[in-house]
């Protein structure tokens, strides 16, 4: 008799154990009030302004989920680099100072795999060097397109 107490009790939790094994989730999530879980964006965002009481200086911020090296380039209306820079980072809000730079027009070029973040910009001479920019936003190619040399074979 006492044999057959232990089996039975034996026989309930393994078959209690299983039953919350088959019942439960396998992976964890937690509620954020939307409906379905989302993924980290994987895509190159950028903001490039001038800062109001910082006469002759520009914010550049951008986020870099994937993480490649971005090319921070700014180039004169010639088109020649007066400022070059690589950053290997995943986010980036910093001031440049560009009071050692001549009046005239400037493009803030923001170069990572995949996405190319075009901002023109002017030093103004009337203004004390003030920076100005269009309002509309950055000019973002995405998938910089990539040169493919086709070969035909006879």
């Amino acid at each position: 008799m006492k044999t057959n107490r232990i089996f039975s009790i034996v026989n309930t939790g393994v078959t209690l154990a299983a039953c919350l094994f088959l019942v439960s989730p396998t992976q964890a999530q937690t509620f954020n009030r939307a409906r379905q879980l989302t993924e980290v964006p994987k895509i190159f965002e950028a903001l490039i302004y001038p800062v109001a009481n910082r006469p002759q200086t520009i914010r550049i911020n951008f986020d870099n989920p994937i993480g490649k090296a971005v090319r921070v380039m700014i180039r004169n209306e010639s088109g020649n680099l007066v400022y070059d820079e690589y950053k290997n980072v995943v986010a980036s809000r910093e001031y440049y100072d560009l009071s050692p730079l001549p009046v005239g027009n400037y493009t803030v070029d923001l170069t990572t795999t995949g996405s190319h973040v075009v901002k023109p910009f002017t030093i103004e001479a009337s203004q004390a060097g003030a920076i100005s920019m269009d309002n509309q936003t950055e000019r973002v190619i995405s998938e910089v397109p990539t040169r493919k040399q086709l070969v035909v074979r006879k």
